[in-house]
C-alpha cells in the first residue's frame, strides 16, 4: 500500500532474502518503474528470480548481488521508495548512503527499528546492564538511528508500531 501511494519510478530494496518484499514493492510501483534489489547472500538469487518470474514482476526488478554499502553509490538519483531489512550494524550507513540519493518527497523506510522493543529499554536505561538485553549492541544502533531520524530536519519521520517497528521517513 505505501509503495502504491507513493508511485516510485525507482525503488531500492536492501535485504531481500526470498524476495517476497520486493514483489510487494514491485506492485504498487509505476509499471515503467524499476526496483533496485539489492541481496548480499547469491544463494538467493535462483529464489528471487523464481519467485519474480512467477508474478511476472521480474521485468521490473534489476537484482544487484553484493554488498550494499558498495552498490547503493552506483544507484541512480531520484529514488521515490526505499525499504531497508538487512544487517543492522550498517543501518547508519545506509541512512548516510541512501539519503541524498532520495527525491523530495520520497519514502524512505527501515524495518525492525523497534528491535523486539530492546530500542526503547535502551532510550529508558541507557547505561542497563547489558546481560538483560538480547542482542544489546544492535539495540543500541538502532536507537541511535531513530534519535538521528528524529534529529534530522531533512525528513518528516514516524515509527510505526507494525511487527517489530518501521520507520516511515518522508525526505523534504
Amino acid at each position: 500500500m505505501i509503495t502504491a501511494i507513493a508511485n516510485p519510478n525507482i525503488s531500492v530494496e536492501i535485504g531481500s532474502h526470498a524476495g517476497y518484499g520486493a514483489l510487494c514493492i514491485a506492485r504498487g510501483m509505476s509499471p515503467k518503474g524499476i526496483l533496485h534489489l539489492i541481496e548480499s547472500n547469491e544463494e538467493y538469487e535462483p529464489i528471487i528470480w523464481q519467485n519474480a518470474k512467477s508474478t511476472g514482476l521480474d521485468k521490473l526488478i534489476k537484482l544487484h548481488i553484493g554488498q550494499a554499502i558498495d552498490i547503493i553509490p552506483s544507484l541512480p538519483d531520484g529514488i521515490g521508495l526505499a525499504f531497508v531489512d538487512a544487517d543492522k550494524e550498517h543501518y547508519n550507513d545506509y541512512y548516510t548512503l541512501l539519503l541524498p540519493k532520495m527525491k523530495a518527497g520520497g519514502l524512505l523506510l527501515f524495518d525492525n527499528m523497534l528491535w523486539f522493543g530492546q530500542a526503547l529499554a535502551v532510550a529508558e536505561t541507557p547505561h542497563a546492564a547489558e546481560s538483560h538485553l538480547r542482542s544489546n549492541r544492535e539495540a543500541r544502533i538502532i536507537h541511535a538511528l531513530n534519535q538521528r531520524i528524529t534529529d534530522d530536519p531533512r525528513v518528516d519521520n514516524i515509527l510505526l508500531p507494525i511487527r517489530d517497528g518501521i520507520m516511515l521517513c518522508r525526505v523534504k
